[in-house]
């Protein structure tokens, strides 16, 4: 679809421009179980920028705007606003109040104002079309591997580096922890293969990434602070030592070696942690081969 908007743009001689709302209208119009986001806000950004999109505008989604009419939002919005001459959206797009505006209708509605609307055919993976709702449904499950599939890319995740207890250095097997936004969709808690990146840099590096209660660290310290674990991603770099404090990394989530576990002692825990690193080493090794 950008890729579509960004030829169409260029061959008018007109600036690209995506239009996104900064939170999920869900979280607006089910505010009870508003679904967890996929990118962050930053992310979003950076990846529309790669793809050629000159502008980006996002707007938060409130009650007025879902009390637009479908020839209001394309009148007031699409053409006062931007000066839209071509629209492109995919083949399930709806807008304006109770989703009244299907994509014929805003082909009919520009057409009449003299712009055009272009809509997309599902893109299929394994027969089906590719949508958010299927993205997250196989991270919430923990299928890393589809959600690349269908991602065309591994999860990603990024947060600033905060200051750990210091204990995974101690087993041997330093990590930077992650605050992650809290809207952000995780998967499952457990152990995964991975990468990670700091800042924007252009160089990913393997690694063995970590997200959920920390069970063994807590039994053994009690006054440990567990308000900031649900939010909190840890990534071990596999090639080597790397000074992270207060930089921002993201991290692409692989395939989970396994899910949480807590285990009777920390020589236990160093000794799994051991084990993960080195299926980790593995994926990343067939990974690279892959690609």
């Amino acid at each position: 679809m950008i890729g579509a908007a960004v030829q169409a743009a260029r061959e008018l001689r007109l600036p690209a421009l995506a239009f996104t709302f900064a939170n999920h209208p869900q979280s607006i119009l089910h505010p009870a179980r508003p679904p967890r986001l996929l990118l962050t806000p930053h992310r979003r950004l950076h990846l529309l920028a790669g793809m050629g999109v000159d502008y980006l505008v996002s707007p938060s989604f409130t009650r007025d705007f879902a009390d637009l009419s479908a020839e209001e939002f394309v009148q007031s919005v699409l053409l006062e606003r931007f000066h839209c001459r071509v629209a492109v959206v995919g083949f399930n797009y709806h807008f304006g109040r109770n989703r009244q505006g299907t994509p014929e209708r805003l082909r009919d509605i520009l057409a009449e104002l003299g712009a055009e609307a272009v809509v997309l055919a599902p893109h299929l993976v394994d027969g089906e079309p590719v949508s958010s709702t299927r993205v997250r449904g196989a991270i919430e499950r923990g299928e890393m591997a589809e959600a690349a599939k269908l991602l065309g890319r591994l999860h990603q995740v990024e947060g600033v580096v905060i200051p750990g207890t210091g204990r995974a250095r101690k087993l041997g097997f330093p990590t930077a922890n992650l605050l992650v936004e809290p809207s952000l969709l995780l998967p499952p808690a457990g152990v995964y293969c991975g990468r990670a990146m700091v800042g924007e840099g252009e160089n990913w590096h393997p690694a063995l990434i970590y997200y959920g209660s920390r069970p063994t660290e807590r039994e053994l310290d009690p006054n440990l602070d567990a308000g900031l674990l649900p939010h909190v991603v840890e990534a071990h770099l596999l090639d080597g030592p790397h000074e992270l404090a207060d930089r921002m990394l993201q991290v692409g989530l692989g395939p989970r070696i396994r899910g949480e576990e807590r285990f009777p002692d920390l020589a236990t825990l160093k000794a799994r942690i051991a084990l993960d690193r080195e299926m980790a080493l593995r994926w990343t090794a067939q990974d690279s081969r892959r690609s």
